[in-house]
């Protein structure tokens, strides 16, 4: 399989996932109630931790670094949404209120997903009401952000990523596209984008959205992985067992695809400004200047040895 397919693969695979410049790669996965974090290096498990004992069946989770720590949110089994914050100290994570917002009920099947921009952290949710809003954290406290419009599907999986100019929130509308809504870092309108040729029959559990002189999207349908491009360009790249969980790809010149999107795409987090130094996993996180003069965070499917690709 590709180098940088792989990471793309497992990502779609967990319900939570982030990287390092490094090149590890931090994945969430879920059973019975407990939220696990996996830290990988190339295909070893580097550490294992638990991040929180009440997560939702079915819950996703997303990874955000703020100014002074990492966080992790998910959605619990009364379907409310909680935070867990990772100590440097003991170097493990706690349950964290969500202060200034108490409570945040959600719908039964949302999904979680989370960007970062310079004005605050955002987090995306599916509402009791089925629209697609948001929370903000700024200074050490959260408050309610704007929502994005449109019509999305119930349960559809959920992709944030912001660039130096725009904040990015991908979903499946009603009539079951991958749809991207585009608002301009100082705008307060958003811009719809769908995505030809993006309808699935089998039900979608994730996908990975990014954008470089248009929007690609890979997504795992059922157990097949697809990827959407331009110009309603669709390949099947192979499929996931449902026994073991491994990615057969479905030819070789298609296991050796090279991804093309540029370093604004994440695994739900992308920050700005700030330099970090967490232990462990979270001790190499890095930012640098990206295009335009932004600031980006690394992609997952980037590293050091990787990076003559782009």
């Amino acid at each position: 399989m590709s180098s940088q397919l792989k990471p793309i693969v497992r990502c779609l695979q967990s319900v939570g996932s982030t990287s390092n410049c490094e090149g590890s790669l931090c994945l969430l996965s879920q059973t019975g109630g407990r939220l696990t974090e996996k830290i990988y290096q190339d295909e070893k498990v580097q550490e294992q931790r638990r991040v929180a004992n009440d997560a939702r069946p079915d819950t996703s989770a997303a990874y955000l670094v703020t100014e002074d720590q990492a966080l992790a949110l998910y959605i619990n089994g009364s379907n409310q949404l909680k935070c867990s914050a990772f100590n440097q100290t003991t170097e493990k994570w706690k349950s964290v209120p969500l202060k200034g917002l108490g409570s945040v009920p959600v719908h039964p099947k949302s999904r979680v997903s989370a960007a970062s921009t310079p004005d605050g952290d955002l987090v995306f949710y599916q509402a009791t009401d089925g629209t697609i809003r948001s929370i903000v954290y700024s200074e050490k406290s959260w408050t309610e952000g704007l929502p994005v419009p449109g019509v999305a599907q119930v349960g559809t999986p959920l992709w944030a990523f912001s660039s130096d100019k725009d904040l990015v929130v991908a979903m499946l509308d009603e009539g079951g596209n991958v749809c991207c809504y585009v608002k301009g870092l100082k705008a307060t309108q958003w811009t719809e984008n769908v995505l030809p040729n993006s309808q699935f029959e089998s039900p979608v559990t994730n996908m990975v959205v990014m954008q470089d002189t248009g929007f690609e999207a890979f997504v795992l349908s059922g157990t097949e992985v697809v990827r959407i491009g331009e110009n309603e360009s669709r390949v099947v790249l192979g499929s996931v067992s449902a026994s073991t969980g491994e990615f057969e790809p479905s030819t070789a010149a298609e296991s050796s695809i090279r991804i093309r999107g540029n370093n604004y795409g994440n695994i739900t987090v992308n920050h700005y400004h700030y330099n970090y130094n967490y232990r462990s996993a979270y001790r190499h996180i890095k930012y640098g200047r990206g295009y335009g003069g932004g600031y980006y965070y690394y992609p997952p499917w980037y590293s050091p040895k990787y990076s003559r690709r782009y």
